[in-house]
Order: C-alpha cells, then sequence, then structure tokens
C-alpha cells in the first residue's frame, strides 16, 4: 500500500446536533445573573466537564439569554468578582491584536480546582508567562466576540511546549468564541464523540477570559489541529525526502477559506461534483513554503489520482478500489459525526 487518508473532525461549526439532555444541578453548582433589563435571570452551570459524555454529567441549560451589546455574550455585573471556570487573564499592555503581526502580551491561568472560586487577584498558579497573540478566523472575523490563536513563548518570542489545564504538553492552541453556538457546547461534544471512536480530535477546556481588565466571557481553550505526537501523530516529512517510501508522508490536507491564502497554497480538484461546485484543498502541514516542488507534485499527482478512481466505475475494485486508500473506519466514523 503506497499511502491512505485518515479521516479526523476539523471544524464544526456549522453542524447541529439533535441532541436532548438533562440532567438535576446541585444549587452550589449553580450562579444566576441577574442582569438590569427586564427581569432577565440566567441560569447557567459552569462548573461541569461539558467534554466527558455520560448521564450523571450531562447537562440542561433551561435559559440562555446572550447580551448582544456585550463582546463575551453574558456579562457579570461590576461586583462580580468570582469565576466557577478556570481563568484567563490577558494582559496587552496597550498592543492592539489584529490579524497580523502576532504580539507578544503576558497571559496567567488561574485555576484553583473544582468548587472553588477563581478570582483575578489570585495566583496565576496554571500559567503565568508570555503568549503570542493574534486574531482568526474569516466569517466569524467580524463578530463581536473575537476569535484568537494563541502561542506559549519565551521571552526571546520562541514557543514552549507546556501542559495547561490538564491538556498535554504543546504550545499552540485556539481560544474560540462560541458566539454563534448559544449553547456553546457543539464542538465539546463533536469532538468528543469523535475520540469516542478511539480516533483524535481537538481536546478542549471551558475558561473565562479577561483582556486588559475587560471581561470577554467564556471561550473555548481548543487545541490546534497540528502534526504532533499528542494531536496528529503521522510521519514528519523533511525536505530530504524526495524519493519513495519517505516522499509519502505523512501530509495534512484542509479544505477551508482561500481568501487569505496565496494562489500556490491550494488547488482545485479535477473532478465535477454532481450537486456542489468542485473540491479543493490546502496544504496545512508542511505549509506550501515548507514542501519541496517534489513533495507538493507528490501530494497532489496522489489526490488526483484518488479522485479518479473515487469518481470511476473502479472504485470497489478489490485491490486498487477505495479500500486501498483509505482507514475505511476512519471515514465512516466521520460521515456519521458529520451527520
Amino acid at each position: 500500500m503506497k499511502g491512505y487518508i485518515q479521516y479526523t473532525v476539523l471544524v464544526i461549526s456549522m453542524f447541529h446536533l439533535g441532541i436532548s439532555f438533562s440532567a438535576e444541578i446541585p444549587d452550589n453548582e449553580k450562579e444566576v445573573y441577574d442582569k438590569d433589563y427586564e427581569n432577565c435571570i440566567v441560569e447557567s452551570q459552569r462548573n461541569i466537564e461539558y467534554s466527558t459524555l455520560n448521564s450523571e454529567s450531562i447537562i440542561d441549560l433551561s435559559m440562555l439569554i446572550n447580551d448582544r451589546d456585550a463582546p463575551g455574550g453574558i456579562k457579570p455585573s461590576a461586583e462580580f468578582t468570582g469565576y466557577n471556570l478556570p481563568l484567563m487573564i490577558i494582559n496587552t499592555h496597550g498592543q492592539t491584536v489584529e490579524r497580523t503581526p502576532r504580539v507578544m502580551v503576558d497571559m496567567g491561568l488561574v485555576d484553583n480546582g473544582e468548587g472553588q472560586l477563581n478570582h483575578v487577584d489570585d495566583e496565576m498558579n496554571a500559567y503565568s508567562g508570555k503568549i503570542g497573540i493574534n486574531r482568526r478566523g474569516q466569517s466569524s472575523y467580524g463578530f463581536p466576540k473575537n476569535q484568537y490563536r494563541i502561542e506559549l513563548q519565551r521571552e526571546d518570542s520562541s514557543s514552549i511546549d507546556v501542559s495547561i489545564l490538564g491538556l498535554p504538553r504543546e504550545n499552540d492552541f485556539i481560544l474560540y468564541g462560541p458566539h454563534s453556538d448559544k449553547t456553546m457546547m457543539k464542538n465539546v461534544l463533536t469532538y468528543e464523540l469523535f475520540r469516542k471512536t478511539g480516533r483524535w480530535a481537538p481536546r478542549t477546556r471551558f475558561i473565562e477570559v479577561i483582556v486588559d481588565n475587560d471581561y470577554r466571557g467564556i471561550y473555548l481553550l481548543t487545541e490546534r489541529l497540528k502534526r504532533d505526537r499528542y494531536r496528529v501523530n503521522i510521519q514528519n516529512l523533511n525536505n530530504e525526502d524526495s524519493i519513495w517510501p519517505e516522499i509519502s508522508g505523512g501530509y495534512i490536507l484542509k479544505r477551508d477559506k482561500t481568501e487569505f491564502s496565496e494562489p500556490e497554497e491550494w488547488w482545485e480538484s479535477t473532478v465535477n461534483q454532481p450537486y456542489n461546485k468542485r473540491m479543493w484543498y490546502e496544504h496545512h502541514h508542511p505549509k506550501y513554503k515548507d514542501l519541496t516542488q517534489e513533495q507538493v507534485s507528490y501530494i497532489r499527482d496522489w489526490m488526483k489520482k484518488f479522485e479518479k478512481m473515487m469518481s470511476g466505475n473502479n472504485f470497489k475494485d478489490p485491490v486498487n478500489g477505495y479500500k486501498a486508500h483509505m482507514e475505511v473506519e476512519s471515514f465512516i466514523d466521520m460521515m456519521f459525526i458529520n451527520e
């Protein structure tokens, strides 16, 4: 076998899962925010680890009301100083955070443990140091709740792998602000369901975020998709890998919006789709600039042959059909999760 495709779950923001769930929540694990407008009371349980799916931890948010004027949605009153979720405090020192360039700022994490409140003036006991931060997203870039990518860094701006909030050691994370997902749980549930199949999907932690003394609301600290022994554990590709079998990978391809990509960083399929426009693929890892021309040609030719086989009459051939080109079980699991 000269290589095959393994499927994983990448971006879930458009999926709507038809799941109903409920369970009693102890009174001491509830917080009630009394908003200043007409009798709005929001009851939210924020101390459960939502990514654990079992009958004892699945929760019912009976009512969730977002303050549309607040960047973070639900915004506590000025008197509120304790937080049930781990608290991330970012100090930009007056710098503007945009898509580019990534800027170095200070970040601290307060996590006093289950059942304990976290306060702004507590010891930053889960992380205290530098991060590089920039805004991310395309359609979400205009949301009032900003989306961020962060990299844990040393003083000299080099990356440093650290385990934070129980996640495996790494430096690269996403701060996903669930603005369009009013449940704040769709990504968490979907990733967890895919991990239940025994495959990798991003691990997550609910946190609350304060930027320059401004409360931004609940965010999802999420592992960024990348090649790593604790993430997508595929073979690392070097520039010297120019012949078989080394040139076979691994590669990570993605389908994403291309407005901010250079023309050479992605390509369009040669196969017509029955209901939509043609597929396109973008080099995610290694990035296009880090590939040799031989490697670019190899993976693009491989994908063209794969698509030609899948759209042809012999895709079920026991020797040269789809089973020789993909990890079938991962494809099935990915399709189940998508649907």
